[in-house]
């Protein structure tokens, strides 16, 4: 049995992208006020089919085979999605979404898609590192020292760090965004007591990406688990 969503494939080719260049913030509208669902099949004589039709209902961003996905849903017609524009952070409104840059890069610059230094890992993601670990930010994983770009060194309980790895750099922003820190990367390691949840930490990876992650949230007690949510923008040393 088919069904389908009318006229979402035409509209969908006509997805309205409202930019403004000023504050990297880019406003995307659902396709569609409201949506049908129908049996398309052919029937026997004598039976018909009765359409459903409903109105935007609501909006969600929502993880779709590993890439976030802008989803808009007709009730009980259904949803359409779409991919969340890449290097881009999008929140859900009424009608659509507001997606903001999370880079100072344009789009076709380093770190975009077509661009030079397109990411060879995820562009995105989230990981929950427990003390003493080390965590690869090519590859969105946490794991052994191989690879790994940055180590959450545990000195004793009192004593805590975030220690670059394999010739990866890293320093500390504030709670505004990667800018705030992007001009002072090193190879000093950062004490636990000057990160706090909301805080972004800049970061080139040993195999030269760039990028920041922000701090997501930080256990109490002993031993701590980190959460981070990273954003890699492509390798800037070519």
């Amino acid at each position: 049995m088919r069904i389908i969503l009318g006229g979402v494939i035409a509209v969908f080719a006509s997805f309205l992208f409202q930019a403004a260049p000023a504050s990297a913030q880019t406003r995307i509208e659902c396709p569609l006020p409201d949506a049908t669902r129908s049996i398309t099949d052919p029937l026997p004589r004598d039976w018909w089919t009765t359409p459903i039709r409903n109105r935007l209902t609501d909006t969600r961003v929502q993880d779709i085979a590993g890439r976030p996905a802008l989803v808009c849903q007709y009730g009980d017609a259904g949803s359409v999605q779409t991919n969340a524009p890449r290097f881009q952070r999008c929140v859900a409104r009424r009608g659509g979404f507001d997606c903001t840059r999370l880079g100072p890069f344009p789009p076709g610059g380093p770190g975009w898609p077509g661009g030079p230094g397109d990411p060879r890992g995820p562009d995105r993601g989230a990981l929950s590192i427990p003390q003493s670990y080390m965590f690869d930010l090519d590859r969105g994983r946490v794991g052994s020292d191989r690879g790994a770009d940055v180590w959450f060194e545990a000195v004793n309980p009192v004593q805590l760090y975030l220690t670059p790895r394999n010739g990866a750099r890293i320093a500390l922003g504030d709670r505004r965004d990667g800018d705030s820190c992007r001009r002072s990367l090193s190879n000093d390691r950062i004490a636990l007591t000057s990160l706090m949840v909301g805080y972004y930490v800049c970061y080139e990876t040993s195999e030269g990406q760039r990028g920041d992650f922000r701090i997501t949230g930080l256990t109490s007690g002993s031993p701590r688990t980190l959460q981070i949510e990273y954003n890699n923008y492509g390798d800037l040393r070519r």
